[in-house]
């Protein structure tokens, strides 16, 4: 239960939806992020015009610019291009996991992962390396809003998410008592 993705239903759940939808991805707040999306939009026709004449493969450059779209709208303005390509490598690596253990996945059983052991450590051991990528950029992140006093530029994800209280417990059905999210969250 590390994200809004795994995170069962409840006051928990609620709380990174509310914060999702309306910090992010508000119609009124992706009219702030038409800078990103131009420069998006030139890096990928430089990344096309110098490819070489004749057959020109669209994917991978539209894939690039997509992933450096959305790496700043998660981590603001700071994240280097050397982390943009580590997270781009292990979330391709992670997608094509993903695709070749579907069918491990969809019956995780013990014995199942007995018999594909290593199937099964190469793709549950994605989060270690992600976070690895990761919590270093989370981290500049939360000492830049110490010494800046907040946030610098487009708010980003994660400082929606450093931001974030939700229920200490999601049995609360009040959800009166709040907390921090973890790093793991």
């Amino acid at each position: 239960s590390h994200s809004i993705n795994s995170v069962p239903y409840g006051p928990t759940w609620r709380a990174l939806r509310a914060n999702l939808m309306a910090d992010i991805l508000h119609p009124t707040r992706l009219g702030l992020l038409l800078p990103f999306r131009q420069e998006a939009v030139a890096a990928l026709i430089a990344n096309l015009s110098t490819q070489a004449p004749g057959e020109v493969v669209v994917r991978n450059s539209l894939h690039a610019a997509a992933f450096a779209l959305t790496v700043r709208i998660c981590f603001g303005d700071g994240v280097g291009e050397c982390y943009v390509r580590a997270m781009e490598r292990e979330v391709l690596q992670f997608i094509t996991t993903f695709v070749e253990d579907s069918a491990l996945l969809a019956g995780s059983s013990r014995l199942t992962r007995l018999l594909h052991w290593r199937r099964w450590l190469r793709f549950s051991g994605t989060f270690s390396r992600v976070s690895k990528i990761v919590f270093p950029v989370i981290a500049a992140q939360q000492k830049s809003r110490r010494t800046h006093g907040g946030t610098t530029g487009i708010r980003s994800y994660v400082d929606s998410l450093l931001d974030l209280r939700v229920p200490v417990s999601d049995d609360d059905a009040m959800a009166t008592s709040k907390r921090p999210l973890t790093d793991k969250e």
